[in-house]
């Protein structure tokens, strides 16, 4: 099997093939080849996701690649536990952020997990809103997700001026911790996760400070309508008229 884009896709300027040498660049194991691949997106900022397994160990083959760099491989350690097993769903947005189903060996047992640019979102046994009335209470009759179905069903938005994005995915919810798999209900959810990277406001030159050094920087910001997270003042996505005022006052308080 070949991945292609253009007519050619390399990894660390190794073709995507089967059994091809996964390239040390790439975060290859020494003498590790391309084994198999699985889940494939591309958008159209040229941003590519595919996943799959290599010829190394079972409990390291399985792997996610973004952009020619493995970014996720089983075995690897997160907070809630050891990525595991085989890879059930993955996607990639237009603004090149990526999430996949996977399992995770957790203390309490191994559970399916939703991974988000990296990051346990949602893990198999933990509490949803399910009377979608925005809050996880009594209402929800202790609703749990029981397991994420569907195949490939599940579908990552783009981001938003703030950062956000929706991750939207299909999943079998157990009530009171008594249902079985025959009368299970299955809905369809949608979760939405932040990309938004903390900055120092007003800092617009990056040195750690708020002073009149900002100044030249800001106006930079300010003329090219840019929507740094410095110089945007009041966070609605963009530099402009709106943030002068606020940033004066930063400017002048040495803070925000």
């Amino acid at each position: 099997m070949v991945v292609l884009s253009d007519n050619a896709v390399s990894v660390g300027g190794l073709p995507l093939n089967e059994n091809s040498p996964v390239a040390a660049v790439a975060g290859g194991l020494p003498g590790e080849l391309w084994d198999n691949f699985d889940f494939f997106g591309i958008n159209e900022s040229g941003d590519y996701l595919v996943t799959g397994d290599t010829d190394a160990a079972s409990a390291l083959d399985e792997f996610v690649l973004v952009n020619g760099v493995i970014v996720l491989r089983e075995g690897d350690v997160l907070p809630e536990g050891t990525v595991d097993g085989s890879i059930e769903g993955g996607y990639l947005n237009s603004s090149g952020d990526w999430a996949v189903i996977w399992d995770i060996d957790t203390p309490g047992g191994n559970v399916e997990a939703l991974i988000f640019n990296g990051e346990v979102l949602l893990l198999e046994g933990e509490a949803v809103d399910w009377n979608n009335d925005g809050a996880i209470d009594g209402l929800d009759n202790n609703g749990v997700v029981a397991n994420f179905t569907g195949i490939s069903a599940l579908t990552v938005g783009a981001r938003n001026v703030n950062g956000d994005v929706d991750i939207y995915f299909t999943a079998d919810i157990d009530f009171n911790g008594t249902s079985t798999t025959t009368d299970d209900l299955e809905g369809f959810f949608r979760l939405t996760a932040s990309t938004a990277v903390d900055c120092l406001k007003g800092d617009a030159n990056l040195d750690g400070s708020i002073n009149t050094l900002d100044i030249p920087d800001f106006v930079n910001d300010l003329l090219t309508g840019s929507g740094a997270c410095e110089s945007d003042i009041n966070d609605d996505g963009a530099t402009d008229g709106r943030d002068i005022f606020e940033f004066g006052n930063c400017v002048i308080g040495g803070g925000c």
